[in-house]
């Protein structure tokens, strides 16, 4: 399963959200969310909450997201294994 910091780094992007509104809303500076995103920083409770709310899911939803986006990783990986 992917990391949860992989995951809200994933939807993130996936998202097209920048690094800076995500900053704003959980009133920290980038860095921080650099840091929760790379696994260097622990989210508190109240920031996790807030991610989820930015990114407009919950918490099985977020986990079901872990395992695809995991499974995801591996199908591509496949791919370019084969094209190499």
């Amino acid at each position: 399963m992917m990391s949860e910091y992989e995951t809200f780094r994933f939807i993130r992007n996936y998202l097209k959200i920048p690094m800076s509104k995500v900053a704003i809303s959980l009133n920290v500076v980038e860095s921080t969310v650099h840091r929760i995103e790379h696994g260097l920083t622990i989210p508190t409770a109240q920031q996790r909450a807030k991610l989820f709310e930015i990114y407009g899911v919950n918490e099985e939803q977020f986990q079901a997201l872990r395992v695809i986006t995991f499974h995801l990783a591996l199908y591509l990986r496949k791919i370019e294994v084969k094209v190499n």
